[in-house]
């Protein structure tokens, strides 16, 4: 699992869109929508990492309001806040890996700590039109060791700032996700779940996004379960 606190700063096209969840909603069961996997997702994981286990039944997106503390959700805000307030990109978004401690600072990315080796190669984390959130893209592609998405909003659409909607890029109808404290989405990493952020333009959006693997070379362990220093 990679864990990246991702903040968006402000920087149309006219698509047809629904709102899969709103800010003003309080989902108290997860709201979700399956959707074919792409075969390049699947043969990957069943064949090339030999771990069929690892195959969903369905690929898909879900949304959840209640999976975590609001508590744990505002000691991470306030974590990356203390964090980015010395530390801040020229690009369109800063980024903290938590794992690796690799943190955006300028047009380059320093390590706060150096005991684990970095989740993300130093071509990983390049100003390029990744950094350019609003671009549509794959995770996949963009993090090759991806195969489940999670993000953790840690901010409000509306109060915090304005624009930063998540949207899915489907081929009739896209779907869209409005940011709201606490919310959590989770979906396939493949090309079933082509997606872009729309640009802020207004504020500070935080969010945190964990990546989990099929890959056992590509897994990172609990830090709570190690005993060593």
């Amino acid at each position: 699992m990679a864990s990246v606190l991702i903040v968006a700063y402000w920087s149309n096209s006219k698509t047809t869109v629904t709102i899969m969840a709103k800010r003003s909603e309080n989902l108290t069961n997860k709201r979700y929508q399956n959707i074919l996997c792409h075969p390049s997702y699947k043969n990957e994981i069943s064949n090339t990492l030999q771990n069929p286990k690892c195959v969903p039944y369905k690929c898909g997106r879900v949304v959840m309001d209640d999976i975590i503390p609001s508590d744990t959700a505002y000691n991470l805000l306030q974590i990356a806040k203390k964090v980015f307030a010395l530390s801040e990109s020229s690009g369109g978004a800063s980024i903290l890996d938590l794992h690796s401690g690799t943190i955006s600072k300028g047009e380059h990315f320093i390590n706060l700590y150096a005991n684990h080796p970095d989740v993300f190669s130093p071509e990983d984390l390049l100003l390029t039109l990744h950094d350019e959130y609003w671009h549509s893209h794959i995770d996949k592609d963009t993090y090759p060791s991806f195969h489940y998405t999670s993000l953790l909003y840690l901010t409000d659409f509306e109060d915090d700032f304005r624009g930063g909607n998540f949207v899915f890029i489907d081929d009739k109808l896209n779907r869209t996700i409005e940011p709201k404290f606490g919310r959590v989405s989770i979906f396939t990493s493949g090309m079933e779940n082509k997606h872009h952020v729309e640009p802020v333009t207004e504020g500070v959006r935080f969010a945190l996004t964990m990546g989990f693997t099929c890959d056992k070379s590509k897994a990172i362990a609990d830090p709570g379960t190690n005993s060593e220093k």
